[in-house]
C-alpha cells in the first residue's frame, strides 16, 4: 500500500517542537524514514491478511499534542494518573510517573527505548516512534507491592486527530503492581489512537495488566503491547474490547526461565466495528508456561479477527502452553476469523490449541423463555454465561463491577437495533 505523504509533512511541521535528546531525535527521524521506505501494510502482509487499514491510510490525521481528558471519566482506583495532565496523578510511594514529553530528555529512558522484542514490526511502530508526544514513563522500585491498580487513563477527544502514545512501565525485581490502561474517547469523533506500550518486568516482578478500549465508535485504534520478562515474572494481561470502528492489538511476550503468563480478551462488538487481536508468545528457556483465553461476541456486521502464535524454542525443556478462542455470533452478517498457530522446536513441551465458532444455543433459549423470561433477558443470560469465564478473571472488585456495567449497557444497545 502507497504511504500517505501526509504523516511525512506532519513530523516536518512538528519536529522542533518534538522533545527528546539527540538519541531519541535521531530515533525519530530513522522511524520516519523507515515509515516512507514500507508504506502501510495491506492484506498481502500475512499479519494483516483479514484487516485492511486501507480506509485509514485515506484519512489526514493532525498530530495531537494533548489529550483530552472528559469530566465524566473517574478513576477505578485511588492510584491514577491522566496521561496529558502533569498535575492530575496520585502514585504511592516507590513508584514514579514522569509525563513522556519529559522522560524524553533524560538519558534514563534511553535503554528502553526501542529495546522491546517485536518479530512483526510494521509501519505504525514506525509512526508511534517518530510522532510520540503522549504517554508516560512508570518505574517500579524494588520490592515494592501494591494491592490496588494503577489506572492510566487516556482520553482521545481530537477530531481529525491522531494521538501517537508511548507508555513504558519497568518493574524491578520482586515488585508487584497492577495497571488498568483506559481509552476512552467521544463517540462523536472521529480520530485515531496510535499506542505502543512496552513492559519490562525483572526477575520475579508480577504485574497483572488491564487493557479497556472504549474509544469513539468513529475511531481507529492501533496498539502494540510489547513484554520482556525475566527469569520467574508473572503477567497477566486481560483486554476489553468494546469501541472503535476498526481495533487492531498486538500483543508480544518473551519468557525467560520460569516465567509465566496468562493472556485474556474479551471483544463485544456491533454494526460494522472491527477488531482483530494478534498475539505470538515466545518460550526461550526451561519450566515457561503460557494460557490464553479470547472470546468474542458480535452482533450487526461486526468482525472479529484472531490470530495467535505460540513459538517453543529449543531448548525451552518442560514448556506449557495452551490457547484457546471461542466466538458467539448473534448475527447473521457477523463474521470470526480465528488462526491459532503452533512452532514446536523441542520434544519436552505440553501445548494445545482450539477455536470455535457458534451461536446461541436454541433449547438453551427455548428453555429460558419457557420460564417467562422475554427473548432479550434470555439471551443475555445465555451471553453473560458465555463470558463469565473472563469476569472471574478480574481480582478487582471495583473494576469488576465498572466491567459488568459496561458489558450491560453495549448488550442493552445491541437489544435496541434489534
Amino acid at each position: 500500500m502507497e504511504v500517505n505523504p501526509h504523516y511525512s509533512k506532519e513530523f516536518g511541521s512538528n519536529q522542533t517542537t518534538f522533545a527528546g535528546t539527540k538519541n531519541v531525535e535521531q530515533l525519530r527521524r530513522r522511524a520516519i524514514k523507515s515509515y516512507e521506505e514500507t508504506g502501510m501494510p495491506s492484506k498481502k502482509d500475512e499479519q494483516w491478511k483479514y484487516t485492511s487499514v486501507f480506509s485509514l491510510n485515506e484519512k489526514a490525521f493532525k498530530i495531537t499534542h494533548k489529550p483530552y481528558n472528559p469530566p465524566e471519566m473517574r478513576p477505578l482506583s485511588k492510584w491514577y494518573i491522566y496521561v496529558g495532565n502533569k498535575n492530575n496523578q496520585n502514585l504511592p510511594e516507590g513508584i514514579s510517573a514522569e509525563p513522556l514529553e519529559d522522560a524524553l530528555n533524560q538519558e534514563d529512558i534511553q535503554q528502553y527505548l526501542n529495546t522491546s522484542k517485536n518479530s512483526n514490526k510494521n509501519t505504525f511502530n514506525d509512526l508511534n516512534m517518530a510522532l510520540m508526544i503522549q504517554g508516560c514513563f512508570i518505574k517500579v522500585d524494588q520490592n515494592v507491592c501494591v494491592d490496588e491498580p494503577i489506572h492510566i487513563i487516556l482520553a482521545g477527544n481530537h477530531d481529525q486527530g491522531m494521538h501517537c502514545i508511548k507508555n513504558i512501565l519497568v518493574l524491578a525485581e520482586n515488585a508487584e503492581v497492577n495497571f488498568i490502561e483506559h481509552f476512552y474517547g467521544d463517540d462523536h469523533k472521529e480520530y485515531c489512537t496510535n499506542v505502543e506500550t512496552d513492559i519490562f518486568l525483572q526477575q520475579n516482578a508480577k504485574s497483572q495488566y488491564y487493557r479497556i478500549q472504549q474509544e469513539s465508535k468513529l475511531s481507529y485504534h492501533i496498539g502494540h503491547v510489547l513484554v520482556t520478562q525475566e527469569p520467574d515474572s508473572s503477567f497477566v494481561w486481560q483486554n476489553f474490547s468494546f469501541g472503535s470502528l476498526l481495533e487492531r492489538t498486538y500483543l508480544e511476550t518473551n519468557l525467560a526461565k520460569g516465567a509465566n503468563a496468562s493472556l485474556y480478551g474479551l471483544s463485544i462488538l456491533d454494526n460494522v466495528q472491527h477488531v482483530d487481536h494478534n498475539t505470538l508468545v515466545h518460550h526461550h528457556e526451561n519450566e515457561t508456561h503460557c494460557a490464553q483465553i479470547f472470546k468474542g461476541v458480535y452482533a450487526g456486521s461486526s468482525i472479529g479477527v484472531f490470530k495467535g502464535d505460540i513459538k517453543i524454542h529449543q531448548g525451552a525443556k518442560n514448556a506449557t502452553s495452551k490457547q484457546i478462542n471461542n466466538n458467539l455470533l448473534l448475527s447473521n452478517l457477523a463474521k470470526v476469523s480465528a488462526q491459532p498457530q503452533l512452532e514446536i522446536y523441542d520434544n519436552d513441551v505440553q501445548c494445545q490449541h482450539g477455536a470455535t465458532v457458534g451461536q446461541l444455543d436454541d433449547d438453551y433459549m427455548f428453555y429460558l423463555r419457557t420460564r417467562g423470561l422475554s427473548y432479550n433477558a434470555a439471551r443475555h443470560i445465555l451471553i453473560k454465561a458465555f463470558i463469565m469465564e473472563l469476569i472471574e478473571q478480574i481480582k478487582q472488585p471495583q473494576l469488576t463491577e465498572y466491567i459488568a456495567n459496561t458489558i450491560d449497557s453495549v448488550l442493552s444497545n445491541i437489544d435496541k437495533k434489534g
